[in-house]
């Protein structure tokens, strides 16, 4: 309208829009990723990054670049593609700055933080003592054996997750978190399997699976000491020959499947066996046998015990006192002489408890065995021809002599002998009993000897 009142017709309107604001933008981090704070990720390479944009007023820029490795890049327009996803190309700390401007010169720059990790985090177990190591994951210990579990991550994303569960006896565990590094020991014995993961928040994740034979037990030595043999009590244990048999044998029912068997003779070096080993002494005397079974893992047993080893047979002294003489062959002996049967068992070590045996033949039978632990004396109560049969053995059976027995023969004899005197030509009887003979007269004497000899002997002489 001016002045005058002249007014313009139509009237004109018009639409007025006032903007201030910047675009409104965003950023969808795709999968797998996770916010460790506010405007901080953690990402892999294939995470989709995805920026969009809008504004009433339109878009006249927007815009993004990168930060890695103390560079920027050159800013990437990328206005004419939203929404736009893109990846990051290489590991490790990256910033993402993306720039919106609407056609009213509104603008807004946006700043993030993104932990590029594409790298799966590292396990670290070490098994401690004792341990033997059977094949690559396959282990035997014992209930005090530490498991030492440790684990890293070497990517960006600080972040890392280790868990263990153990499978025992047909059954798996619920997975446990541990704080690292964490020492793990086995509660029960035999077979186990430990299963290790460490994981980071994206997903990068190890395991580790072995398995382990738990062994607490200590072998047994079964000593089985054969025939002949005597116990003792201690000093020595046994009584043996060198022809008694003992067997060595040995059992481990842990579940660690080694024994080792090894023996020592008075002190002599260890000497490894395969059992069941069947062990003689090859001398007398006084001997320790030493054994000692293991496994692999040090659990160990020993068996000692003392032996004393004794093949000589106890030894018969026969004495005759009270008259008598031997031919070399036989024995000639008054009634009245006695005859002593006295043993003696040598050396120290004789095991003892040895058994005298005799019986005497007269008159065509004999008496029974008697077996007698003392020494014995006797006299024959008859004249004639005796028979002597006797053996001795000790407690291990060792025999004097070693078969049958001895006999000896023994001519008993309480006759006087007789005597005859013939006298021959010329001769006068004297009155008082004598006889007067000449030079040239013949005497003839002979005797007899009953008894005492199988064959009589002519004891005749002649003048």
């Amino acid at each position: 309208v001016d002045k005058l009142g002249n007014t313009e017709d139509p009237y004109h309107r018009q639409h007025i829009m006032v903007d201030n604001l910047p675009p409104n933008s965003t950023k969808e981090v795709g999968d797998p990723h996770c916010e460790i704070a506010p405007d901080e990720y953690c990402v892999t390479t294939s995470t989709n990054i995805t920026i969009s944009a809008s504004d009433d007023a339109g878009l006249r820029n927007v815009s993004y670049r990168i930060w890695y490795n103390g560079t920027w890049t050159s800013w990437f327009n990328i206005t004419a593609s939203l929404p736009y996803t893109f990846t990051f190309a290489e590991e490790c700390v990256h910033y993402l700055e993306v720039y919106v401007e609407d056609n009213l010169g509104n603008s807004y720059t946006d700043n993030e933080t993104f932990y590029v990790d594409d790298t799966t985090p590292e396990i670290i177990k070490t098994v401690g003592s004792p341990n033997v190591e059977v094949v690559a994951g396959e282990y035997y210990v014992t209930t005090s054996t530490p498991i030492t579990i440790d684990a890293y991550d070497n990517g960006c994303c600080d972040n890392l997750t280790v868990e263990y569960r153990i499978w025992y006896n047909g059954l798996w565990s619920d997975w446990t978190e541990v704080t690292v590094p964490y020492d793990l020991y086995f509660t029960e014995e035999c077979t186990h399997y430990l299963e290790i993961k460490a994981y980071d928040c994206l997903g990068n994740t190890v395991t580790d699976n072995e398995t382990f034979h738990v062994d607490d037990t200590v072998p047994v030595i079964n000593k089985t000491v054969g025939d002949p043999n005597v116990a003792g009590t201690g000093t020595p244990h046994y009584w043996v020959t060198t022809y008694t048999p003992i067997t060595i044998n040995a059992s481990d029912t842990g579940c660690c499947d080694s024994l080792f068997v090894e023996i020592s003779t008075d002190g002599a070096n260890w000497t490894m066996i395969t059992v069941p080993y069947i062990f003689h002494f090859t001398e007398e005397c006084y001997h320790n046998l030493y054994i000692r079974a293991y496994d692999c893992l040090g659990h160990i047993v020993y068996d000692n015990e003392t032996f004393y080893v004794d093949d000589t047979p106890p030894q018969v002294d026969k004495t005759i006192v009270g008259g008598g003489y031997s031919d070399g062959s036989n024995y000639y002996l008054p009634q009245s002489a006695v005859v002593y049967l006295n043993v003696t068992d040598l050396p120290d070590c004789a095991v003892g408890g040895w058994t005298l045996h005799y019986r005497i033949w007269w008159n065509g039978s004999y008496i029974v065995w008697d077996n007698v632990t003392t020494n014995v004396n006797f006299s024959f109560t008859e004249d004639c021809i005796h028979y002597l049969e006797y053996y001795v053995n000790d407690s291990l059976g060792n025999r004097y002599p070693l078969s049958g027995w001895h006999n000896e023969t023994f001519f008993v004899d309480s006759i006087a002998p007789t005597s005859t005197l013939i006298i021959g030509d010329p001769k006068y009887p004297h009155n008082q009993g004598a006889t007067h003979i000449t030079t040239d007269t013949w005497l003839v004497m002979y005797g007899c000897l009953l008894y005492t000899s199988p064959s009589p002997r002519d004891l005749s002489t002649s003048r």
